[in-house]
């Protein structure tokens, strides 16, 4: 895909002098996006080459400005690198449901007995990403007539689009507008909104789907009228109707009149089930494919998420269904902050390291991060260490560039090691809750798990590990078969295997004790009951032992997280002010709107605005800085009257290089601005027209946006 500048996504309010408007009409619209072009300064001096380095690369020069443009280039590629792979995994799990979730659906659409009444499928609290991908499966078949409806779509539109959305339509009239009320076709043309001709040509295989979107704001009436024209045809068309609805079927029904009900046989379709899907996609980027091994330039290693991204996630997709679209965006959106903003991610790639310039920029960086000087602390007081060699390790590290920064790739392959034991321990604890645990009250996802890992320093001490901690005590001898047999399987893994050598002596006695050939054997062991009390003692001693060890397992995994000893782990660690994520996902309106009024300079902050010669406020601007000391009520005379008198005229004038005007002259144009500037007041929802009196505008006051 081609890169976007960032130009192209920032609306500029420029007042055009006419010199500079006549260069941008003699050297063309190049000018005006060099002009407005920002990012990466590139130096007169240095010389690029644009085979090996692309421009324009959309991420700034960080280090002050000074940090060298193949490492630039290198974190844009990195970025796009991962996040083609995450992006990848997400396709195929979207992939998997589609293809479960939709063909069931697709199922119920064609196995449906044709009646006088039409099929209607309601698929209420359906998102709109999921309506695409919906479409999207369903056009995939040859059998399917897809035509999709909106809710502003008028009676005439809907017909036509039905008909020209047909296999048919070349015999129709194909030159007249959707909303054209031309009704008279050329000669040998069908009218474009005739059904009949359509029934009569029809495809007794096909199904005609009509599928309509936003189905909370479409016309009644209109729906009506076209269910009335529909089911006259249900005889020799095969019509399926799919009405995707925002909020809950019992809300939507109420609204349908009796006379539509009439008409259709409804069936209900739970087809958004965003939690699950969520927590497959978090599942498959957080967890998987994470070997404990860098063995290529990537190789293993995965973005760590901080608590506060982790936080975010978990409020608005876990607690409150967001929509799947919203938890990518979250994702992609840590993945872009971390490579964007922090230069150390260059070593991701191994090379970098060898062919690393600017070193003394990078280890001072290096030296600045929390790990580090947590690492310097545990070495100084480390007693197994000499004194002496103590000091030297830290001298060299503080004073030696070459070796701080080699010391990089071995802390980058102990993280991705450390993150692969978490992984692990997170699939050892949901074995245990699995088996231990008969699905109770404080099961947890895995996402819910690593969330609580990274958030909560007292993990060992909340609910869920006491509840779970209580099951094993009380277990029966089958569930600690069935737990022994289930990590006996995965004993390849080094986290189950190093479990299962603490089972050697003693707790395998105890064990086979309870097998057909011991001594407590008895031919139901899924309960407590009949066990003899040597049994019972035998059975909580092994139990204890599973407990005493789950707590060791756990607690090797936070502690290097806790004492925060997982040295250089920012590089692969991204994370940002909480606040900061709101105002990016959910961004505050009224404060946004505001600010920005107050102080337009940071959204027009170019070369253009930044210069003496143009010092001037959008007109808007100014007439809101008004606004906010006039009363409920405004005169719109005395509101015009303040407004330009507050212009600055002769800068204007010096700004579109006009020596001088008439007074009549500027008062067109000072109140063509002032009522551009009012209109823009309306549609953002400050004022309204006053009902009451017509020469004034009312304040609107903002609530809880």
């Amino acid at each position: 895909m081609k890169s976007i500048p960032l130009s192209s996504q920032k609306t500029t309010y420029v007042l055009h002098p006419e010199s500079f408007t006549d260069s941008l009409e003699s050297n063309g619209a190049s000018d005006l996006e060099s002009f407005q072009r920002e990012g990466i300064d590139i130096p007169p001096t240095e010389t690029i080459d644009e085979d090996l380095i692309p421009l324009p690369i959309p991420f700034q020069r960080l280090l002050n400005g000074k940090e060298p443009l193949e490492n630039v280039n290198l974190r844009y590629q990195l970025f796009l690198k991962q996040w083609s792979i995450q992006r990848d995994r997400i396709e195929n799990v979207l992939k998997v449901i589609n293809g479960g979730t939709f063909q069931s659906l697709k199922n119920q659409i064609t196995s449906v007995i044709d009646t006088a009444k039409i099929p209607t499928f309601f698929l209420p609290n359906i998102s709109d990403d999921s309506i695409r991908r919906l479409n999207s499966y369903l056009e995939s078949d040859k059998n399917m007539q897809l035509v999709n409806l909106y809710g502003n779509d008028n009676l005439k539109t809907c017909l036509t689009k039905i008909v020209l959305n047909s296999d048919y339509s070349t015999e129709f009239d194909d030159g007249a507008d959707l909303d054209s009320d031309d009704e008279g076709p050329g000669e040998g043309i069908y009218n474009k909104t005739d059904l009949n001709v359509l029934a009569s040509n029809w495809d007794v295989r096909k199904f005609l789907l009509l599928n309509i979107s936003q189905a909370d704001l479409f016309d009644v009436g209109t729906l009506i009228k076209l269910l009335t024209l529909l089911s006259r045809y249900t005889r020799k068309i095969k019509i399926r109707v799919i009405v995707g609805i925002t909020t809950s079927i019992t809300i939507f029904q109420e609204k349908l009149p009796r006379q539509v009900l009439a008409m259709i046989e409804g069936f209900k379709y739970e087809l958004d089930n965003s939690s699950l899907v969520v927590d497959q996609i978090l599942n498959k980027l957080l967890f998987e494919n994470v070997s404990g091994k860098v063995t290529g330039s990537l190789g293993g290693r995965s973005l760590n998420f901080g608590p506060n991204i982790l936080r975010t996630i978990h409020r608005r997709n876990i607690k409150s269904n967001q929509s799947i679209n919203s938890t990518i965006s979250i994702l992609k959106y840590g993945y872009m902050l971390h490579f964007f903003q922090q230069p150390l991610t260059i070593f991701w790639e191994k090379k970098s390291v060898k062919n690393l310039k600017r070193n003394s920029d990078y280890a001072r960086i290096l030296r600045l991060l929390p790990s580090f000087k947590q690492f310097i602390e545990s070495t100084m007081k480390d007693s197994s260490i000499p004194e002496f060699e103590r000091k030297k390790i830290v001298q060299q590290l503080l004073n030696n560039d070459e070796e701080l920064l080699s010391l990089v790739p071995q802390s980058l392959e102990k993280f991705s090691q450390w993150q692969h034991e978490l992984y692990q321990c997170l699939n050892f604890l949901i074995i245990l809750q699995l088996k231990f645990m008969d699905y109770g009250p404080h099961m947890k996802s895995k996402f819910e798990l690593y969330y609580d890992m990274l958030t909560d320093p007292s993990f060992l001490r909340s609910k869920f590990v006491k509840s779970m901690l209580s099951s094993i005590e009380t277990s029966t001898p089958l569930k600690v078969f069935d737990f022994v047999a289930e990590i006996s399987d995965l004993a390849s893994n080094e986290l189950f295997s190093k479990f299962m050598e603490t089972f050697q002596g003693a707790p395998t006695s105890i064990l086979e004790k309870f097998t057909p050939d011991g001594v407590y054997f008895q031919p139901e062991l899924d309960t407590l009951k009949g066990l003899s009390k040597d049994a019972k003692i035998e059975l909580g001693l092994l139990n204890q032992h599973i407990v005493s060890q789950v707590l060791h397992t756990v607690e090797s995994v936070l502690v290097p997280l806790r004492e925060d000893s997982l040295l250089f782990s920012e590089i692969c660690t991204v994370d940002c002010d909480e606040k900061y994520l709101s105002s990016v996902f959910t961004p505050n309106i009224r404060d946004n709107v505001q600010s920005v009024l107050l102080d337009p300079r940071m959204h027009l902050q170019n070369s253009y605005y930044t210069s003496e010669k143009m010092n001037i406020r959008p007109m808007i601007s100014e007439l809101y800085g008004l606004y906010r000391e006039a009363s409920s009520q405004i005169n719109i005379y005395d509101f015009y009257s303040a407004f330009k008198q507050r212009l600055e005229k002769d800068a204007i004038l010096e700004v579109l290089e006009l020596k001088s005007i008439d007074e009549s002259e500027w008062d067109q144009i000072s109140l063509s601005w002032f009522l551009q500037g009012l209109l823009e007041l309306n549609l953002l929802g400050f004022v309204k027209e006053s009902k009451n009196r017509r020469e004034c505008v009312d304040k609107l006051i903002w609530k809880d946006l």
